[in-house]
């Protein structure tokens, strides 16, 4: 009886933090899941072998280094902005090009799984 005592004693401390750690991890997904960001940035970077657009080297055959930042809102809004090292072959003075665009992300809730964007992009080449 005492060795079961015993035995029942250790297992009991052993269990007791498990369901205590769940709990806690529970809480801390419902904080979690309330305090969703309503904005979020992201960005990116790259090097690449050749930089093509529409069938045509932009680095004249040559690597180049790309990199953009995105902004987004839980709305649907996004913004962003992306470049890449270009061939002064191609554009004539530049060696830059700028990619500006935002637009809007939404749904049509008649339907569903349908959905639609509406945005704007701009290319510059700085020179």
């Amino acid at each position: 009886m005492r060795k079961s005592l015993l035995s029942l004693a250790v297992l009991s401390a052993l269990v007791a933090p498990s369901f205590a750690s769940a709990a806690e991890e529970a809480a801390e997904a419902a904080v979690t899941k309330e305090a969703e960001p309503t904005w979020t940035l992201s960005s990116n970077i790259g090097l690449v072998s050749d930089y093509y657009v529409r069938g045509v080297s932009q680095s004249w055959h040559k690597p180049a280094l790309q990199g953009g930042v995105d902004l987004t809102h839980s709305s649907g809004f996004y913004t962003g902005i992306w470049g890449s090292s270009i061939s002064p072959n191609t554009f004539p003075d530049a060696s830059l090009e700028i990619d500006a665009y935002a637009g809007y992300n939404g749904s049509i809730s008649a339907i569903e799984g349908l959905g639609y964007t509406v945005g704007a992009i701009g290319y510059f080449y700085p020179n």
